[in-house]
């Protein structure tokens, strides 16, 4: 964030490439995720309320905008199979975007939290038939961990309501142990 730029490199630190830098999309990045089969990268900015996403197969890598006018866009996670990318706003709001068709988006609205809740993160459990698929997310300001359906349907407290989590900043889900971290 304080350099305003995306780099990756090898796993041992070798080989720091820039990917994108100074032109103003790269404010402060909350979240990332990796399409892996299509070698794209999207990230969100909260600065500029916008999500980006940067093809990783071209030589010459440029950031294109997928949806703008967001509030505060953190995190984002990634069902690659549907070609489906969620997000949240710091605003306690969780949406997904088709990125199939990068000239058609339409943002839907899955859940929309208390207007004094925020969220940072979201991960997903795609393990199984689609209607076992979870959404899991952190709130801030609330204390808990909670999820719901894939389509944003009955959103449960999952941790956090005994007060034993303060201030929850990241969440991710492991399928193939079942454990939420």
């Amino acid at each position: 964030t304080a350099e305003r730029s995306l780099r990756r490199s090898k796993l041992d630190g070798s080989k720091i490439e820039l990917l994108e830098s100074t032109n103003g999309l790269t404010g402060e990045v909350c979240g990332l995720a990796l399409d892996r089969i299509r070698h794209i990268l999207y990230f969100s900015d909260a600065n500029t309320g916008g999500i980006y996403f940067l093809s990783l197969n071209s030589t010459n890598p440029s950031v294109k905008k997928l949806v703008g006018d967001l509030n505060e866009p953190r995190g984002i996670a990634l069902d690659p199979k549907r070609q489906l990318l969620y997000f949240v706003e710091s605003s306690g709001k969780i949406y997904h975007v088709s990125t199939a068709d990068k000239s058609n988006l339409q943002k839907i609205l899955l859940i929309s939290r208390p207007s004094n809740v925020r969220i940072d993160t979201i991960a997903l459990s795609l393990k199984g038939p689609r209607p076992t698929h979870k959404l899991y997310w952190a709130e801030l300001n609330s204390n808990v961990i909670m999820h719901a359906s894939i389509e944003g349907q009955r959103p449960k407290d999952i941790a956090g309501t005994d007060g034993s989590i303060l201030w929850p900043r990241s969440v991710a889900y492991d399928d193939e142990k079942n454990y939420g971290y």
